[in-house]
């Protein structure tokens, strides 16, 4: 919930926007962020995309009044970064665009919510303005293949003016910190790396174990 009210406190709006959210979980920040008008791509495993489209069918009407806009897509990030998935094709097969048959259409129904509705839609190259990581940075085997994710996204399909925010909760466990200090290695010298201040986060919102970083290709 910290990223997700950061981009309330901080951002306000986000209209005309395009965004994909990576290991969404319940698509909690993707979701925030297309309540704030912007076009949202939430991703994640195959066992996952059933929740994820429930959530998005739950929340695609209060999207719309700020001309937000959802979908849904499977993306496993080893198969990604090894550039064994294109994004394309993953988000092309995958999509469930809750709007219709392109972004901004009038709401429509999704039948099951998980078969999609409308023409598949795809993220053309340097199409993305905003990637969104939220505790996705858990066990050591599993940063090679995130940050092999996030240095293909950043390489073919940001904007040159595209960023990253990446939350990470502190956990006291061994392979926990060993995950952490992995990931920021691995970060280091592909982006630049900004730690979000504690003066942008809502007061009410924020954590001494929970940081958000600013990633810039």
């Amino acid at each position: 919930l910290v990223l997700a009210n950061y981009l309330a406190f901080s951002h306000r709006t986000l209209e005309g926007k395009t965004i994909l959210d990576i290991g969404s979980g319940t698509g909690v920040v993707g979701l925030a962020a297309s309540l704030l008008g912007a076009r949202v791509v939430l991703s994640d495993t195959p066992d996952v995309i059933p929740f994820l489209s429930h959530n998005c069918a739950l929340n695609r009407d209060a999207a719309n009044v700020r001309g937000g806009a959802v979908a849904v897509a499977e993306l496993e990030w080893s198969s990604f970064a090894a550039q064994g998935q294109t994004l394309e094709s993953s988000i092309g097969v995958s999509f469930t665009p809750l709007y219709g048959s392109s972004w901004g259409d009038p709401p429509s129904v999704c039948g099951n919510n998980t078969g999609g509705c409308g023409e598949p839609l795809a993220l053309a190259p340097h199409s993305l303005d905003i990637v969104l990581v939220s505790e996705c940075v858990f066990y050591p085997e599993g940063v090679a293949p995130l940050v092999g994710t996030l240095a293909r996204l950043s390489r073919e399909f940001m904007k040159s003016s595209g960023f990253m925010l990446v939350s990470i909760e502190h956990r006291e466990g061994a392979l926990n910190q060993e995950a952490e200090q992995i990931f920021f290695k691995q970060i280091r010298g592909r982006f630049d790396v900004l730690k979000v201040a504690s003066g942008d986060f809502d007061p009410d919102w924020q954590s001494d174990d929970i940081g958000v970083w600013k990633l810039i290709p």
